[in-house]
């Protein structure tokens, strides 16, 4: 089963050359399959799962007038991968907990009398904030976190 809130991203930075082989340009790869974090920030919404590196030999037909027919060329790629996952507190502040309370106080509207305002009031009330709710989850989406800095 896939539980929506704790996905995963893989992120792949590839470094190459599009004009030169590995006749003229070899890329040097040191061999270290993980790369250095020691400068990598912690963020309040992500954690870092997993990096990786790798050199990959790609061939390509040659199309080259130069060239021979049936002719491959080699091109280096340096491969560089990143895996994070997103924290569960996001998704606990943002959308479990203002959706859970909202779904608790919705049945208390049947239990007011109709003859009065207050079910009318309540209701109005009730949708105004399932409103800031999802204004709320959409800022929480499209704005950056406050950096958390401990002393």
């Amino acid at each position: 089963m896939f539980i929506f809130f704790l996905y995963y991203f893989r992120c792949e930075i590839i470094l190459a050359s599009w004009a030169l082989d590995t006749r003229l340009l070899d890329l040097i790869f040191d061999g270290e399959k993980n790369f250095d974090i020691s400068a990598f920030i912690q963020s309040n919404e992500w954690i870092l799962v997993e990096t990786s590196a790798w050199k990959n030999n790609v061939r390509y037909h040659s199309q080259c007038n130069h060239s021979q027919v049936g002719d491959f060329v080699d091109y280096a790629q340096l491969i560089h991968s990143i895996t994070v996952r997103r924290r569960l507190g996001f998704y606990v502040y943002a959308l479990i907990i203002p959706s859970v309370v909202l779904s608790l106080f919705r049945p208390l509207t049947f239990w007011i009398p109709t003859t009065g305002d207050g079910r009318i009031t309540i209701g109005i009330c009730l949708l105004e904030l399932v409103c800031l709710a999802d204004v709320f989850y959409v800022l929480t989406i499209y704005f950056p976190p406050v950096l958390d800095l401990r002393l």
